[in-house]
């Protein structure tokens, strides 16, 4: 492994372990040791994981309250001063639930490069073996901590059928699946995520229901960092799909074929497909 790259002046976006070092990218080394200065949202947190690999780059504390005077500083000493930066989290990738986005969207408005070490990342470790369908999802980051905001959010993704991915800490966890149940039911297949790739790694599936009193029943468990995974809402067909179905369907078809057609496309009963043709047909 080369001790440094040649880089050019640039923002690298660079994921880093969630828990296991070991999960670190080679690529990901080399660009951090490369660089002019890693921005991190905690110099003392990040260090295990520098020091870990040897990597003795200059560091830069780059948080929530630190992005709106520092982006544009950073932006002006990629731009004049030709320095290179990468951007890393605590954990994971950066900018997901984190802090960067205002220095990307400032660094691309004036044209630097900008660079993905892609790696670890907590929200798609958790889908990945939730067991819920993966084809499509919807990603929520934290909820509002507070109940009223919170379920607010909550009753906004009530038709959502997308599987859903939520981060939680952990004196929040369990009243957060309460509303959860509250506002999305208690039958909803639910997956809980707890300390991924770390020691104490663990994988909760059942229904809404079952893992509050899972969890209610085992105090000891709710601490670390939570991944939820909610299954999304079942599909429902509306009567204005249907008639607008049927009506394409009528103009082609007999009745009897189009009534036959649309059940199959539909899933609605065969009966009310069939009352919802003869209204059609007698307009």
């Amino acid at each position: 492994m080369n001790d440094k790259l040649a880089v050019e002046p640039s923002l690298y976006i660079v994921a880093t372990p969630i828990g296991n070092l070991g999960d670190i990218t080679i690529r990901a080394i080399e660009i951090l040791k490369s660089v002019d200065c890693i921005l991190t949202e905690n110099v003392r947190h990040s260090s295990l994981l520098l020091d870990h690999y040897g990597i003795k780059t200059k560091t830069r504390r780059y948080n929530d309250q630190d992005e709106k005077n520092l982006a544009d500083v950073i932006v002006n000493q990629i731009k004049n001063e030709k320095m290179t930066f990468a951007i890393i989290s605590d954990a994971g990738t950066p900018l997901i639930s984190d802090p960067g986005f205002k220095l990307i969207q400032k660094a691309a408005t004036v044209n630097i490069n900008i660079f993905s070490v892609p790696g670890p990342c907590a929200l798609i470790s958790a889908l990945s073996v939730s067991g819920l369908a993966t084809s499509k999802f919807a990603f929520e980051g934290f909820l509002p901590s507070q109940k009223t905001a919170r379920e607010h959010r909550l009753k906004l993704l009530k038709s959502e059928t997308r599987t859903t991915i939520f981060y939680e800490a952990p004196h929040r966890i369990i009243e957060f699946i309460k509303s959860i149940s509250r506002i999305l039911g208690s039958d909803r297949r639910i997956v809980i995520g707890r300390e991924i790739t770390k020691r104490f790694e663990s994988i909760y599936r059942g229904k809404v229901s079952e893992i509050i009193a899972y969890l209610d029943d085992n105090p000891a468990i709710v601490r670390g960092e939570f991944v939820v995974v909610l299954s999304g809402a079942e599909e429902r067909f509306e009567y204005s799909d249907l008639d607008s179905l049927l009506g394409v369907l009528l103009e082609e078809l007999g009745l009897k074929q189009a009534v036959s057609l649309a059940r199959k496309i539909s899933g609605v009963n065969r009966n009310v497909v069939y009352e919802r043709a003869l209204k059609l047909s007698s307009h």
